[in-house]
């Protein structure tokens, strides 16, 4: 089977895919971040958006959790954080 040529340089054989979008890309323009090949069209920049946003999340929940409040403030904490993350995750679509 013959490699796929790059999306950027068609005239270049493709070395690996996009992690988030799947695109062919060559050595010549693939970026690498966090151990992972990227294209160069910004999705290494929207990975690293979208999982500072999920690290945020996470910290929340854990002191939301943690906190000596009732439950009830607990459980309003918990439903802003989880709107809020709806509304991150309609917005950047995913």
């Amino acid at each position: 089977m013959a490699k796929a040529p790059c999306a950027a340089h068609p005239q270049a054989p493709a070395v690996a895919r996009c992690f988030r979008c799947f695109a062919p890309v060559c050595r010549a323009c693939r970026v690498r971040v966090l151990r992972r090949t990227f294209c160069p069209r910004g999705c290494s920049a929207i990975y690293l958006l979208q999982r500072a946003a999920a690290e945020d999340w996470r910290y929340f929940r854990r002191a939301a959790a943690s906190t000596g409040a009732g439950s009830s403030r607990r459980r309003a904490a918990m439903a802003r954080c989880n709107a809020s993350d709806r509304r991150s995750s309609r917005v950047s679509g995913g």
